[in-house]
């Protein structure tokens, strides 16, 4: 007889108050999926986004380049591609005059969904013997 038991998903949510135009940056991963939004104060002079995306909080590669449009004060984006590890995402703005600038950055911790099954003899002696599809 096997028991297999569900490891689930790590979901996590994390907002961040950025030093510049930023109001609100939050990030949150589910089900390898992350969503990403962010607002701006009302009297903004930035000209364009890039959502960039690193697999540590040095390194970071552009996944979106959005412009903005002097409409929208909230803007929204979807990872459907994210890397199957911690995430680490920030907002780099560039306003009118060129000045390049940074939000905050958040991570993201995606864990796959895995089983970890236990099998026949569940202790034999001091031994504990399970096997993983990891």
């Amino acid at each position: 007889t096997k028991i297999t038991l569900l490891l689930f998903t790590i979901i996590t949510t994390l907002s961040a108050r950025s030093q510049n135009n930023f109001t609100n940056f939050s990030v949150s991963g589910k089900f390898k999926v992350v969503s990403i939004s962010w607002s701006l104060s009302s009297n903004s002079d930035i000209r364009s986004f890039e959502i960039q995306r690193g697999t540590d909080s040095t390194s970071f590669t552009t996944i979106r380049s959005i412009n903005d449009d002097r409409i929208n004060t909230i803007y929204e984006y979807t990872d459907q591609t994210p890397i199957n590890k911690i995430n680490f995402y920030r907002i780099k703005s560039i306003n009118v005059t060129g000045k390049v600038l940074f939000s905050n950055i958040i991570p993201v911790n995606l864990i796959d969904t895995s089983s970890l099954t236990i099998y026949p003899n569940l202790i034999h002696g001091s031994t504990l013997n399970a096997d993983s599809n990891d």
